[in-house]
């Protein structure tokens, strides 16, 4: 028999009672106390494919020490709320393709100083993707309707006919209703709706509304282009790509849009629809809103641009006229032509840290402030600026280039034609803390400005204009013989 130790002695026989001994083993069998106890309930969960969350009651008995880790946490599962008697399990969607009908996984949860452990059966079904699409046949006149196949996808017609089984790649689902009417046309395992999949080249289309559960995760390229008469339209929150002119002229559109997981949007992709609010959260992975993707929209009141955007394509807000709340971040390198054209209803402050390009145009919009602290200039290579802020509508809005701290990073050689013209009653300062006198390469540099614009920068800037005053253009000569060039 093994002998028990206490405090590096001998211990025979008598009680433990008393006695200031922690545990007692046996080689490595615990004797005394007797082994922590850790339970959990549940212990089997199945969670619904969609995701969710679910507490998880941790119970441990014989020992006042309960530290506990969890073990074998899949990328799928987060842990939250953790306390000695409990914590949180969250389960995101399961967008598994078709092949992945559930997923599994096993946790441990297993006491810090103990071997004591219990054990966390997990499983969650996939989502079953399903794309819904309302149709009218009388929007065309035609009875039959055919639609290219995708892989695993069974078309139910919405008329009590046999559901289409699903064919192979490149193949049609063909149908022809026996009489004119509504229906709703359900496609299920649909995850990625193909390029031009309900594309027409000519008149005005024949859906009118849209359902896309949260299975899907791509939508391709002119998908529903030049279906005029949508209105209402759901899309799947795991959405992670929506491909060029998607709704391009879909022209009765609307509705608010949230987007959590986007990585991308293609060129005129809500191009002249009526859409009212679009938010891109934080969570998207967008790095460039491509051109006219949501140009042209007389309705759109709202848009909040995620911090990961850091380009803003030609004319992506062209046009949007009723555009009053606006989030840019102030992170964003580069601003397309007339970017902003047009936006005449932005009350806001635009700021931005170092912008490396700005197209011509791009901000003929209202705004209160803008603050653009670098253009990314050296004293070797100052900036060209294009025509730019012209027919602002704002009034006593202020524009500042760089701060007292900006160094040559504003430094600016050239101004482009209309460059702050027609602001009559608008734009009242330009602040430039550049160290390079602006040349202005062509006419109207400052027509039709307020009588109350003045503009401001350095005195050793305005001293290389006092060099050789009739040099410079007559807009320049003019804003000095009137005292309206100030230094800073």
């Amino acid at each position: 028999m093994g002998r028990l130790y206490y405090e590096n002695k001998n211990f025979s026989g008598g009680s433990f009672e008393n006695k200031p001994i922690k545990a007692v083993y046996y080689g490595a069998e615990l004797l005394w106390p007797p082994m922590p106890i850790i339970t959990l309930f549940p212990d089997i969960i199945n969670f619904i494919p969609g995701g969710e969350s679910i507490d998880v009651e941790v119970t441990i008995t014989k020992t006042n020490n309960k530290a506990y880790s969890i073990i074998n946490l899949p990328n799928w599962l987060m842990v939250s709320n953790k306390t000695e008697t409990g914590f949180k399990l969250t389960a995101i969607p399961n967008t598994s393709p078709f092949t992945e009908p559930f997923r599994t996984a096993g946790l441990t949860v297993k006491l810090d100083d103990y071997p004591s452990q219990a054990e966390l059966t997990l499983s969650q079904p996939r989502i079953i993707p399903l794309l819904e699409i309302d149709i009218d046949t009388a929007l065309t006149g035609s009875l039959t309707y055919q639609f290219i196949s995708t892989p695993n996808t069974s078309v139910d017609w919405g008329d009590g006919s046999p559901v289409s089984t699903p064919k192979p790649i490149g193949q049609y689902h063909v149908h022809t209703y026996a009489q004119a009417g509504k229906y709703t046309i359900k496609f299920s395992e649909i995850t990625d709706i193909p390029t031009q999949m309900f594309f027409v080249s000519s008149g005005q289309g024949y859906i009118t509304g849209i359902r896309q559960n949260d299975g899907g995760t791509s939508i391709g390229d002119n998908a529903f282009r030049n279906q005029q008469y949508i209105e209402n339209v759901i899309l799947s929150k795991n959405l992670v790509s929506i491909g060029i002119s998607v709704f391009d002229n879909s022209s009765f559109l609307t509705g608010d849009f949230v987007f959590s997981k986007l990585n991308s949007i293609g060129h005129n992709a809500f191009n002249n629809t009526r859409i009212k609010s679009v938010v891109l959260e934080n969570t998207c992975t967008i790095t460039n809103l491509e051109y006219y993707s949501f140009s042209n929209n007389a309705t759109m009141a709202k848009f909040i641009i995620c911090e990961s955007v850091k380009s803003i394509g030609d004319n992506v807000f062209i046009n949007n006229s009723n555009l009053k709340e606006l989030h840019v971040p102030v992170t964003v390198t580069s601003i397309g032509a007339s970017a902003f054209g047009s936006c005449y209803s932005l009350d806001i402050d635009f700021e931005f840290y170092l912008l490396t390009f700005i197209g011509q145009f791009s901000f003929n919009c209202a705004f209160r402030t803008l603050k653009i602290h670098s253009f990314g200039a050296t004293s070797l290579t100052p900036v060209v600026i294009n025509p730019n802020f012209v027919g602002l509508s704002v009034p006593g809005n202020k524009i500042f280039f760089g701060s007292k701290d900006s160094g040559n990073s504003v430094d600016i050689s050239t101004i482009g034609v209309n460059f702050l013209a027609y602001n009559n009653g608008s734009t009242s300062e330009w602040w430039y803390y550049g160290y390079t006198f602006p040349e202005v390469n062509g006419n109207r540099f400052l027509d039709g400005m307020s009588a109350n614009f003045k503009i401001y920068m350095r005195q050793e800037v305005i001293d290389i204009y006092y060099q050789n005053p009739t040099s410079h253009h007559t807009s320049w000569q003019m804003m000095f013989n009137q005292g309206r060039v100030i230094a800073i």
